[in-house]
């Protein structure tokens, strides 16, 4: 039977969640190697998102995501403790065409604080 990298990520996110420190290396190292002789090595490239949807999915938790015109630490870590989030685990994309300011998402909440989604807005309401 093969299997696709979703499978593979969920075995290493109860993986990475049952174990810590030195064990959570070697576990990781055997189900890479797993993945090489099954013949399945294709599927690292795709294994980072596959792991995220597997983590969400496993805690339960949204992904979190801003979209920034321009790099603001200061920004994130404020953003950051507003959505009860470390900083670290905010996707965090640049986007020059929003001008200014940033988009946040959670989940399947958007917040368009952007010069650009502003425009839109004001655009909309004079046609």
């Amino acid at each position: 039977m093969k299997l696709d990298s979703s499978i593979y990520a969920r075995l290493l996110v109860n993986v990475s969640l049952d174990v810590a420190g030195t064990e959570l290396s070697s576990r990781i190292t055997s189900v890479l190697e797993l993945m090489k002789v099954r013949g399945d090595a294709h599927l690292i490239p795709q294994l980072a998102q596959s792991l995220e949807v597997a983590y969400q999915e496993e805690t339960g938790e949204e992904t979190a995501s801003v979209h920034l015109a321009t790099s603001d630490d200061g920004l994130v870590a404020r953003i950051a403790r507003v959505i009860d989030r470390h900083s670290e685990d905010i996707n965090i994309l640049d986007d020059k065409s929003l001008i200014g300011g940033a988009v946040v998402r959670v989940g399947d909440t958007v917040i368009d604080a952007s010069v650009k989604g502003a425009l839109t807005q004001l655009k909309k309401s004079l046609a």
